[in-house]
């Protein structure tokens, strides 16, 4: 139950994230336009793992290239590279140091 109920909650949070970018892009034009799903992926990897990490890539990607007019699969690519990358950084670069 517990993994449904993870799923449940980034599924809402994607939704929900590009509801906000949505409204942003349009009320504030280019102004300000932040890339707030990109933030939840990275949030979601290192918080959760690389095995939700990537099913919140896939989704946020999923969504975004359903709504956008370029070519499709290219939001997916671009947030499943950055999983790997965060996952890479946190596994090389970060350091448990105990004080």
């Amino acid at each position: 139950m517990d993994l449904f109920k993870r799923i449940l909650i980034i599924t809402g949070l994607v939704v929900v994230l590009f509801f906000c970018e949505a409204i942003f892009a349009n009320f504030f034009e280019q102004l300000f336009h932040p890339n707030l799903l990109i933030l939840l992926v990275i949030f979601v990897d290192l918080h959760l793992g690389i095995r939700y990490g990537i099913l919140t890539a896939i989704l946020a990607g999923l969504l975004k290239d359903s709504f956008s007019s370029n070519i499709f699969g290219l939001q997916i690519t671009s947030y499943l590279i950055c999983v790997y990358a965060t996952t890479l950084c946190r596994r090389y670069l970060f350091y448990d140091m105990e004080f």
